[in-house]
């Protein structure tokens, strides 16, 4: 599509584009000789999350639809979406490319009116016959004119920068070394600096993550130098017969020859960055998943028909929901049991199990929790807490709460419909698909306690937290310390550059591994009955991992994870053992991986 797009040329036996290319288009815009940087992206499902690393500002962004798919809405949501996230108010237009084979149909209007950023659509397109692509052109040309700065002039200064970075030919330079191209035209003062890359950033001319420890430190001249080294990394033999798991000693046997090993941690990072891999939560920058590479298909899990069940509707489901949710969770993990869109969870030794498995076609995730009923509600908020995390992560993400009737789970009724129908006093409801009233305090007492819901609306559903300051001093009651006083600590007080592994040696004749295990798992045996928030159910969950952690004698990961929870887990007139006490200062202190 590109070659006849910009050289008027058409082969039939053109191999299609795998990763991307780049090539160059001069066009006239209102009499000014214009050139545009053209972006290929192929179409490979397993790569789509690598388009993500180039997707800027200051584009115009062509969707090509495949008329012989027929009725493909959703997949065209979903891109506009990706490019809505990433391009921000972008103008897109939307081609149907092989018209002349089969003509798409679709709700034009309705796609426009939803997503006022499409200036366009052609509807007809053919590569081989030529159709469309002169109307293709027409409005690429006209859409590039009204993009805003179009026609502004550079500087100087800035313009011999950007020519010396076209004429490279490495992959990438260091930002150190930018900062002396800088410098050498003049560009002094740092503001100016940062606004250039960021500006070529924008027009593609490199790839540069400012506001990235790691990403910030390079400006990537060549796109290709970073797909590359992920394509190496997905398609190696390594990660296919680990089902998905990467660990990082596996990376030089994979990353070679222009990924030398100080650089390979940027190819990582941009994995994790763009959720094409994510850590082990208990062992960051070691222990790595890429989901894409999981088993597709399901093994079998087991009867969850009376169990507590839960849901979450969609306008669009990104898979990265379920991935990131699987990596969150890998400390509940029972039995090993995941696969791509799903796993199976156990809390309390194995008391309850739940299954957790996202539909990305329907759009839902569902949620079942078995096992002991005086802890189901629990483990249902735990997990609803790491799922909100995960969403309000997601810019625009729209998502519902739904519960299932237990005695005809298809029929699933609205969360917060139930919550408006008990705080208006009605007692039970119609729901649609039924011919018999539904009680509502049931369906609510199933999800959350009524203690729980009385304590939300007498907050108002505000979240409210208290900062005092915590000076670094044993503080013994007995034999227990007292949890508030533990808990009273300013979450920025932490000390600077102390690991929780140098934090776990200072401590670690101090504290008993088990007997910390032990304290945990009373103090979540008492929390459980105070919680009445999602971030509540969230400190319980990180407590529950530094038990685990703790039962499998790792220190530092115990210190981890009590970091996470936070000050009101302790903070509820608990009296807590000396072990957990001078663990969780400890955790509060320590800042590193």
């Amino acid at each position: 599509m590109v070659k006849r797009l910009i050289d008027s040329e058409f082969d039939p036996n053109e191999t299609k584009t795998e990763g991307i290319d780049i090539k160059d288009w001069r066009i006239d815009c209102g009499g000014t000789e214009m050139r545009l940087n053209v972006w290929d992206f192929g179409g490979q499902e397993i790569m789509h999350a690598t388009h993500q690393f180039f997707l800027t500002k200051r584009s115009v962004y062509v969707l090509v639809l495949d008329a012989r798919q027929g009725d493909q809405e959703s997949r065209i949501e979903y891109w506009l979406k990706i490019i809505q996230s990433f391009g921000g108010d972008s103008p897109i237009i939307v081609m149907s490319n092989k018209s002349d084979e089969h003509e798409l149909d679709l709700d034009w209007t309705g796609l426009q009116r939803k997503y006022p950023a499409i200036k366009g659509f052609v509807r007809r397109v053919s590569c081989e016959t030529g159709e469309g692509i002169p109307e293709l052109r027409e409005i690429i040309q006209r859409e590039v004119d009204g993009l805003e700065h179009i026609h502004d002039e550079l500087r100087t200064t800035w313009f011999n920068v950007k020519s010396q970075l076209e004429d490279m030919d490495d992959n990438y330079i260091s930002y150190d070394k930018y900062q002396e191209m800088c410098q050498k035209q003049g560009i002094d003062d740092e503001v100016s600096r940062r606004t250039l890359v960021g500006f070529l950033h924008d027009l593609g001319l490199v790839l540069h993550f400012s506001d990235h420890p790691i990403l910030g430190d390079l400006n990537i001249l060549n796109p290709e130098w970073v797909t590359k080294g992920v394509y190496q990394i997905i398609n190696s033999s390594i990660l296919a017969q680990n089902k998905g798991l990467l660990s990082a000693g596996d990376l030089p046997g994979i990353l070679e020859g222009d990924y030398p090993k100080r650089r390979r941690p940027f190819i990582t990072e941009m994995m994790r960055k763009f959720e094409l891999c994510f850590d082990f939560t208990d062992q960051p920058n070691e222990r790595f998943l890429v989901p894409d590479l999981l088993p597709k298909e399901e093994p079998d899990t087991g009867d969850w028909e009376d169990s507590l069940a839960f849901q979450y509707h969609y306008d669009v489901l990104p898979g990265s929901i379920i991935s990131r949710f699987i990596v969150r969770m890998s400390s509940f993990i029972s039995k090993s049991t995941y696969w791509r869109n799903g796993v199976v969870l156990a809390y309390e030794e194995g008391r309850n199990k739940a299954l957790v498995r996202a539909d990305i076609e329907d759009r839902k995730l569902f949620i079942h929790v078995s096992g002991s009923p005086a802890t189901r509600r629990t483990f249902l908020g735990i997990i609803r807490a790491d799922l909100k995390r995960i969403h309000d992560s997601v810019s625009g993400l729209a998502v519902e709460q739904k519960v299932p009737l237990p005695k005809d789970p298809k029929i699933v009724v609205d969360y917060d419909h139930l919550l408006n129908l008990e705080e208006l006093g009605d007692e039970s409801f119609l729901p649609e698909g039924m011919r018999v009233k539904v009680a509502v305090k049931p369906l609510l007492d199933g999800v959350v306690s009524p203690e729980e819901r009385q304590d939300v609306k007498r907050e108002g559903r505000d979240e409210r937290r208290s900062g005092t300051q915590f000076h670094a001093k044993k503080m013994y009651f007995g034999d227990q310390y007292s949890a508030e006083q533990v808990a009273a600590m300013d979450p920025n007080s932490r000390a600077e550059n102390i690991s929780f592994t140098q934090s776990w040696d200072e401590i670690r004749d101090d504290v008993d591994l088990q007997d910390l295990a032990g304290q945990l798992a009373e103090l979540q045996g008492q929390l459980k009955s105070k919680a009445s928030e999602p971030d509540h159910y969230d400190a319980i969950g990180n407590v529950a991992r530094a038990e685990n952690a703790a039962r499998q004698n790792d220190g530092p990961s115990a210190l981890r994870h009590l970091a996470s929870a936070s000050n009101w887990a302790l903070g509820q007139g608990i009296k807590v053992g000396a072990d957990l006490a001078v663990a969780y200062g400890k955790a509060k202190l320590g800042t590193g991986p």
